[in-house]
């Protein structure tokens, strides 16, 4: 075989070759640049009036946003805020807030252009509502132990500067992966409207993420409405995945204005399974899953940073009542609202 020859066919095998893998040389995110540290100190600066007399629409106010990345440049970017959420739209001193950052100035940065982040604030201005934050930042990890179908989160420490008032206060927050980046990063696509069509769920995650929603007490959730999940059309196979988020309303995060669902009848805490039904078997499979993350999870609580001895324990204890229900052999019959098929 002549050399100009071969050196073609060896060219046309390389192209194939790189042709069929993925490239992952996209632009870090401005999460990127927060992700990973203990806890990052920010500032925001808005009008605080302004900011809570748009309770009842989505009108955007503008804002600053302050933070240092993680090479040590601080960062002073013009973003703009509004109040997001539905209960806690109504009920907080400070509403959860939607940041929405300009994406001409991330490129500029070197970012990646998701621009809109979900920020949990604090919601109470009291040491109860700090320990809200903590716990459901909590919760986010552990979410992540159990499964990659899962959104990152940041603990960041956020000084609010209202520039009305110039008066400041300190309290922390949780960012939360842009939606659209955790499905990139996972490998998939959001789908807002998938229930019912012609696909299945992936049993494996279908199931951990019914015990997850049930090991920590949440009934905040719904997989036909869609609430509190994301669906994920992956993109290479016929199988939906679910990305669960919001879990202030679970008993393991026990905000003060957390009520058990009467609908159900539930008492204080109480856990119930709102998962799709399934075989015995498949859920026993999926408990002894549960059973091989249980000093990891364990540990997750032990280790995190900032949250109180008290309220570690009382974690633990939650935590611990679930173990010892699905170590029992027979303890899978009693989890409330489980349903077994043939």
């Amino acid at each position: 075989m002549e050399p100009e020859s071969c050196v073609r066919k060896f060219l046309a095998v390389l192209i194939l070759i790189l042709g069929s893998v993925p490239v992952f040389c996209q632009a870090p995110s401005l999460f990127d640049q927060m992700y990973g540290q203990e806890v990052v100190k920010v500032t925001l600066k808005t009008n605080i009036d302004d900011f809570l007399e748009n309770r009842r629409n989505s009108d955007y106010i503008p804002a600053q946003f302050v933070f240092t990345d993680q090479g040590g440049r601080e960062h002073d970017l013009g973003i703009k805020i509004r109040v997001r959420g539905k209960y806690r739209r109504m009920k907080c001193d400070l509403p959860p807030i939607k940041l929405n950052f300009d994406k001409d100035e991330l490129r500029e940065l070197g970012y990646s252009d998701f621009d809109k982040y979900k920020l949990v604030t604090h919601c109470l201005d009291s040491q109860e509502g700090e320990d809200v934050v903590l716990r459901e930042h909590l919760v986010y990890q552990l979410h992540n132990i159990i499964t990659p179908h899962s959104f990152r989160t940041q603990l960041i420490e956020v000084t609010y500067l209202d520039t009305g008032s110039g008066e400041q206060s300190t309290h922390y927050g949780i960012i939360i992966e842009n939606t659209d980046e955790m499905a990139r990063r996972i490998g998939g696509a959001v789908c807002d409207d998938c229930y019912g069509v012609n696909r299945k769920f992936n049993t494996d995650n279908l199931l951990r993420t019914s015990v997850f929603q049930y090991m920590i007490g949440n009934t905040d959730w719904s997989i036909a409405e869609q609430k509190n999940i994301k669906v994920l059309a992956a993109e290479q196979s016929n199988t939906f995945q679910l990305v669960s988020y919001d879990f202030d309303f679970s008993g393991l995060v026990d905000a003060p204005y957390y009520v058990p669902t009467v609908e159900l009848g539930l008492g204080y805490r109480e856990r119930y399974y709102k998962g799709l039904a399934c075989t015995e078997t498949q859920m026993l499979e999926t408990l002894d899953y549960y059973k091989t993350k249980e000093d990891l999870i364990l540990s997750a609580v032990d280790e995190h940073p900032f949250l109180t001895r008290r309220s570690k324990f009382d974690i633990k204890r939650y935590l611990g009542s679930f173990f010892k229900q699905i170590d029992n052999e027979s303890g899978h019959k009693r989890i409330k609202g489980l349903a077994y098929i043939d």
